[in-house]
């Protein structure tokens, strides 16, 4: 229906306009009440700058500020509160060569990692914060669990949207490193070894290279074939259970540059699936074809001898 919807003289919101944002009801059933008018406005504020599809948003402490007429100092402290209780995860960014600070990226938490303030999972003082304490110990049992899925969800956004120009520079730096093989081995690392947990991945993935055995592109061609993927090949392929086995036979088949259209499709059409196997068959085919490659060159070796 186009007509306009009007009460007396007065023109009602009109739902097809998107210039809107989302707030979990969750919030404001439970949770404003804690955070109070001024701490519930500066969520606000970063549920409206978070981008769509990640959740997560970099706007200065400053422009906050400026936007809600609420000082500095008070921000800090609100942000302080809402990532003590799970509702943000405040990451800092830094230059990797001088180390300078630069800024935060505010990442939203699903409301199933939210702790309501006065919860013996809330760490630090918050008396000072404004909220109850209940005088109890930390539950350092739930506060590993949330911080685990923190840790994974930074990532899993770190290889899916890496900086592209420290990518670039990246490669400037190992011009021999086959950098679709060796993400998703750094990113299986990172996941198993979640006791060694690294605050700066960028570092990590130089370091990481810096000690690899590094093969040039060319010398490795993940997939023996030219199969086009598509939502119908794989619908074909797979059957109501997708196994490790069924999906390296398939990577075989195709070009690696596009496996994460199967990763895409098994998160479609398996919800809550947690890219485990997917991960598990990528990093296993590559060390196979990697082996083949290795033992295909050793035979050319002697065959000169």
């Amino acid at each position: 229906m186009s007509e306009e919807i009007k009460i007396g003289q007065f023109k009602v919101r009109d739902r097809r306009n998107k210039e809107f944002f989302l707030l979990d009801n969750v919030y404001l059933n439970g949770y404003a009440k804690h955070f109070g008018p001024v701490g519930t406005a500066i969520y606000i504020s970063l549920c409206r700058h978070a981008d769509n599809n990640e959740q997560k948003c970099y706007p200065s402490q400053e422009l906050m500020a400026e936007e809600l007429s609420i000082g500095t100092t008070t921000i800090k402290k609100y942000l302080k509160l809402l990532e003590q209780c799970h509702l943000i995860y405040i990451e800092k960014q830094r230059d990797e060569k001088t180390q300078k600070y630069l800024g935060n990226t505010y990442w939203l938490l699903d409301k199933t990692e939210w702790i309501k303030p006065g919860s013996p999972s809330v760490y630090g003082s918050p008396e000072t914060l404004g909220c109850k304490s209940q005088g109890r110990q930390v539950s350092n049992n739930n506060t590993h669990t949330n911080n685990t899925h923190i840790y994974i969800a930074r990532i899993e956004s770190f290889f899916k949207n890496p900086d592209s120009a420290w990518l670039n520079e990246l490669k400037k730096a190992f011009p021999a490193a086959n950098l679709e093989t060796e993400f998703p081995k750094m990113k299986i690392w990172l996941i198993s070894n979640q006791d060694k947990q690294k605050k700066n991945i960028k570092r990590f993935a130089v370091n990481w290279l810096s000690r690899a055995k590094l093969i040039p592109n060319s010398a490795i061609r993940p997939g023996i074939g030219d199969t086009i993927l598509s939502e119908e090949f794989l619908e074909k392929e797979l059957g109501k259970i997708a196994t490790k086995d069924m999906l390296k036979k398939i990577m075989l088949k195709t070009p690696q540059n596009t496996w994460w259209l199967i990763e895409r499709f098994l998160r479609k059409r398996y919800p809550g699936d947690t890219g485990r196997v997917f991960m598990e068959a990528e990093k296993e085919t590559i060390e196979e074809l990697r082996k083949n490659q290795e033992n295909f060159s050793e035979l050319v070796h002697s065959i000169g001898k």
